[in-house]
């Protein structure tokens, strides 16, 4: 059931498009904290001259010793901090984009304890989204395979609505393709492009020759549903082959796809897919089984109705270095909200309450939402739906116990748009 919810809020946009939400984006944002190993991190608008710009930048720094980690670049922000990714230490993780007509995205990843430290950086997905997906206090990353895909056979990365989707983990240091291990995933992807496909397109699609530079004229009004057919084929075959059903990936290749053209795009797809992220990865090897435990959430909100994370407005950026915040059971410390993306209300006749929604969460141990639910039936609706939508791009800092993140159960009240 928590996977269901988790899979719900992986961000939905389409291809080529940036998620919502990032703490800086040309200039505007800003986020800084000091971290319990003694590290400031901080992301916000570069200056000049002491001028902010429309340029983000980004530093790590433990006893003046600063290591920057973007200047200069369109966006910036901060998928996980504080969060143990595998690799045996707290790290931060950002997400880069150095200019607005990228298509990839840089993910690095820096050691919190110690002096600051690059530990992994990859290059060729568009977006990053770090996660504890089934709550079994393991984290993955979930990314996508734009970069090798750009511009294949001739189209745009904006025409897919599915691109292939990674899901990554570290496990003994190494960085691991576990996409096998999360085929519900893809098998509802799969699902979705079948109810889509027209079996007569396919058929034409079938005759004509995989790339649609020859069209019969009496056919040519049917390119654009010919190309779109084309698309949903592709996004199905991806499907299957980077969930790790090779087999699968081919036959339904070989039964969808015009057989003359078979080899020549089979060539393709291998050569994209050999060259995309897996090439960043440590080689090919097996995942862990999966975990049959849970995590253990620790419960935030028993002897709180509802608390604000950072001191001040919940739903506003943090202007200042965040603090710990005492918690309920004494020994940790309640999450520290990093960016609350609070959507305006849907239209003049649904306006949010004047003393804000109160919203159920849970938060893995990545301070990632796995479930989000309105409390009060009377904010149900136009508003709640909003911000259960919302809440897929919202991140915290996880709660910490004795100096490890931790799953939790708080209670937030979101307050007006501002």
């Amino acid at each position: 059931m928590l996977l269901a919810i988790c899979l719900c809020l992986m961000p939905k946009f389409g291809a080529g498009q940036t998620a919502a939400g990032v703490v800086c984006d040309a200039g505007a944002g800003q986020f800084s904290t000091l971290f319990a190993t003694g590290v400031i991190v901080t992301v916000g608008p570069q200056r000049e001259h002491e001028f902010a710009t429309r340029a983000c930048e980004a530093s790590v720094v433990r006893n003046r010793n600063e290591v920057v980690v973007a200047r200069s670049a369109a966006q910036v922000d901060i998928d996980v901090l504080g969060a143990d990714l595998g690799l045996g230490t707290p790290v931060v993780a950002f997400q880069i984009e150095q200019a607005a007509s990228d298509v990839g995205t840089t993910y690095e990843v820096y050691s919190l304890s110690g002096p600051p430290r690059l530990l992994r950086k990859l290059t060729k997905g568009d977006w990053y989204r770090a996660a504890d997906t089934d709550m079994d206090g393991r984290v993955e990353i979930w990314t996508r395979d734009a970069v090798a895909l750009n511009r294949f056979d001739d189209i745009p990365l904006s025409e897919f609505e599915f691109l292939p989707t990674l899901v990554l983990r570290f496990e003994n240091q190494h960085l691991v393709d576990v996409s096998s291990q999360f085929q519900p995933y893809y098998d509802e992807q799969i699902a979705r492009l079948r109810t889509q496909l027209n079996s007569g397109l396919l058929s034409k699609f079938k005759n004509c020759d995989g790339r649609l530079s020859v069209i019969p004229p009496e056919e040519l009004r049917d390119l654009l549903d010919l190309t779109s057919t084309k698309i949903k084929v592709l996004e199905m075959v991806w499907a299957y082959l980077y969930s790790g059903r090779e087999k699968d990936a081919w036959r339904t290749l070989a039964d969808l796809w015009p057989t003359s053209d078979f080899e020549r795009i089979q060539k393709a797809i291998e050569s994209a897919r050999a060259g995309g992220i897996r090439s960043e990865i440590d080689a090919d090897l097996s995942p862990a089984p999966v975990h049959k435990w849970r995590t253990q959430i620790y419960d935030l909100a028993t002897q709180f109705k509802s608390y604000d994370l950072s001191g001040r407005q919940v739903g506003s950026m943090q202007q200042g270095p965040s603090k710990a915040v005492a918690s309920p059971l004494g020994n940790v410390n309640v999450p520290i909200q990093i960016l609350l993306d609070t959507p305006p209300p849907p239209d003049a006749e649904h306006p949010f309450p004047p003393g804000g929604v109160l919203v159920d969460l849970i938060l893995d141990v990545a301070g990632k939402v796995a479930s989000a639910k309105i409390i009060n039936k009377a904010d149900e609706g136009p508003i709640g739906d909003v911000l259960i939508k919302a809440s897929g791009r919202w991140k915290f800092i996880p709660a910490m116990k004795n100096g490890k993140a931790v799953a939790s159960h708080i209670l937030l009240t979101v307050s007006p748009y501002r």
